[in-house]
Parts: structure tokens; C-alpha cells; sequence
């Protein structure tokens, strides 16, 4: 089995989940879209995994894997300082994810695995695009404002645009009941985005000046809103996909991923 074939199936076991319940993910990757020797590039991987990321909806629930789109995480408490005499705290209650299944790979990189020390955890790294993802949820409100405190809540857009997730991945393989597995040590991922905004869609006891002075106020703290949001971001998709790819490899041989390995041909 190629160490770049290996990288391929944990790439596909961590991201693209659906595929692995509609169809065998053996015959899916024998169909020899990528050589398996010589100068393997990186380039024929990413095709790959594009042309089969749209089946991440559902996750594959015999396997325990999560269902990936929509993706519900929360609560997410913040506390947003304006000024020393106005702030204001929000619970997000339940953020509901969308936009990943449009998500695309825009680089790989492939560390190196040595067969004869898999004790130790070779790296993986991939980016992922995606041009929007949005989360909308509920959300309760209490402010000081000068004078005055107001409670509240509603519920609430947040939309980034032009997304790229950094997803660092290591594993090792083990050899069980006379298999061998991918073993995925851990998984972590950093998300960034070039633009961002915050949309207020309802309100409780709605009336226009409210709206107006919330929409100032989200306007005038979206940044800090924003890095306020981006760990927990962080932490959520981390656990998600390390939990995808733990959940496919256990279950996957790689006797029934790979094809049986062949000498490259000749160059004589």
C-alpha cells in the first residue's frame, strides 16, 4: 500500500462521509484515478476528494459517524465590552452550521510514513474552502447602556464569507485481529474568513427603534463578537472531524480500502 494512497483514505475518512454509505469505498478507489507510484501528485487527490465531497450531509450513523450538515453546536456564551459604562452579553443557544457540504480542498500536504516505526503519528495537512458558511441561531441578550440595562433576545444570522479551515491530522496504522487500521491520534482545525457579518432576523417584542439600536450596537462589536466566536469555532470542528475520522477508520481494514500493492512498471 502507498504512504500517498494511505493519506488519500484518511483525507476521505476525515471529510467526505456520505460516499462511504452509498457505495463501497474499496471499489470507489480502485477505479485508479490516482497512481499508486512514481511522482504522486498531490493535485490528483484533490480532484478526488472534490468530486465526492458533496455526499457529506448525512454522516453514516451505522458507523457512529456524525451527521456533518447541518451541524448543531452550543450553547456559546459572550460578553462584549463597548465602553467602561456599556456592555453587553449573548447566549447563543443553538448554532445550526450550514455550507460545508460546498466546502473544497485547496491544498494538501502529505508528511511521511514510515512503515517500520508505526508507533510514531505522521502528520497531514489540509485546507479546505468554502466561499460561505452561515449559522443561525436563537439568542438572549442582557446590556448596560449609560443609563439604562435592557434584556432580550431573538434570533440571529452570522455569515462568513470566503472560509478557509486549516485541518491538521495525525495517525499511525495498528495491526488488528489480522488487520491493519488507520489510527487517527488527533485532529485540529483553525478556521479563518476574509469577510463577516452579523444579521439580526427577529427580534422579541420587535419594534423598529430596537432593531436599530441592536443593529448599531452588533455593528459597532462585530469584530470583537467575531474573535470572541472563533475558538469555540475552532474547538467544535476540531472534535467534529477528529470524531468522523476515528469513527471511519476503526470500522475500514484497509485490506477493503486499497487495492493490493503492484511493483511500479518498469522504466528499463
Amino acid at each position: 500500500m502507498s504512504v500517498p494512497a494511505f493519506i488519500a483514505f484518511l483525507v476521505l475518512g476525515t471529510v467526505n462521509l456520505q460516499v462511504f454509505a452509498a457505495k463501497d469505498l474499496g471499489a470507489l478507489l480502485q477505479h485508479g484515478q490516482c497512481p499508486e507510484w512514481g511522482q504522486i501528485s498531490a493535485e490528483c487527490y484533490k480532484t478526488q476528494l472534490n468530486d465526492l465531497i458533496t455526499g457529506i450531509a448525512q454522516g453514516i450513523p451505522s458507523l457512529g459517524v456524525p451527521r456533518l450538515e447541518p451541524f448543531v453546536a452550543g450553547p456559546l456564551n459572550v460578553t462584549v465590552k463597548i465602553s467602561d459604562d456599556q456592555s453587553f452579553a449573548m447566549s447563543l443557544n443553538r448554532m445550526t452550521f450550514s455550507g460545508l457540504s460546498n466546502s473544497r480542498v485547496s491544498s494538501l500536504k502529505i508528511g511521511k510514513y514510515d512503515d517500520e516505526r508505526p508507533d510514531e503519528f505522521s502528520p497531514i495537512e489540509v485546507t479546505v474552502g468554502l466561499s460561505k458558511l452561515r449559522i443561525k441561531t436563537p439568542f438572549t441578550t442582557e446590556g448596560k447602556f449609560v443609563l439604562y440595562r435592557t434584556t432580550g433576545g431573538g434570533h440571529l444570522t452570522f455569515t462568513f464569507v470566503d472560509v478557509a479551515m486549516r485541518v491538521r491530522v495525525k495517525y499511525n496504522v495498528v495491526n488488528r485481529d489480522g488487520e491493519r487500521f488507520a489510527e487517527v491520534h488527533s485532529a485540529n482545525v483553525q478556521a479563518s474568513a476574509a469577510r463577516t457579518n452579523i444579521n439580526v432576523d427577529s427580534l422579541k417584542n420587535d419594534n423598529e427603534l430596537a432593531r436599530q439600536m441592536f443593529n448599531t450596537i452588533l455593528s459597532a462589536s462585530s469584530d470583537q463578537i467575531f474573535e470572541l466566536m472563533f475558538p469555540f469555532i475552532n474547538d467544535e470542528f476540531s472534535k467534529l472531524f477528529l470524531s468522523a475520522a476515528r469513527s471511519t477508520t476503526a470500522n475500514l481494514p484497509l485490506s477493503k480500502v486499497f487495492k493490493p500493492w503492484q511493483e511500479p512498471p518498469s522504466t528499463a
